[in-house]
């Protein structure tokens, strides 16, 4: 059976690679080597990019910032890649009828593990060490 002709209640692979990758983005720890070492989504990458790059821009015009943010913004790029592709392949694995029920239960169980657990490593924050999904975006 083609993508076509699936009933409409179910979930094509391309809309279900949109959500694993999105959730993958926002949760799935991505390890990171910038002057220290971590693991943090892709969007904290993204964030402590933005984050260098207005202060390369504002404060730091010709120093070590404008490289930070650019190999910030590299991760973000690689990260972002790899999980698409991670979840293209998942996608394409998983069977049309369980695609939408499977996405919610690994997006619900993602997001109560990354609260419930230190999972991430952030040697940016002002906190701790190691840190929960809640306290990666204060």
């Amino acid at each position: 059976m083609s993508e076509s002709e699936i009933a409409p209640d179910h979930w094509t692979a391309r809309r279900t690679r949109r959500w694993l990758w999105l959730g993958a983005l926002a949760m799935w720890p991505v390890p990171y080597f910038i002057a220290v070492e971590g693991s943090v989504p892709v969007v904290r990458m993204l964030l402590l990019a933005g984050v260098s790059l207005a202060y390369a821009a504002g404060v730091d015009g010709s120093g070590l910032a404008w490289v930070m943010a650019a190999m910030l913004f590299g991760h973000v790029l690689v990260g972002a890649l790899v999980l698409w592709v991670v979840a293209a392949i998942v996608a394409r694995l998983l069977p049309p009828a369980t695609r939408q029920r499977s996405v919610a239960i690994v997006l619900v169980l993602g997001f109560a593990v990354a609260n419930a657990i230190h999972v991430y490593r952030t040697p940016f924050d002002d906190v701790a060490l190691h840190a929960r999904w809640f306290e990666l975006f204060p």
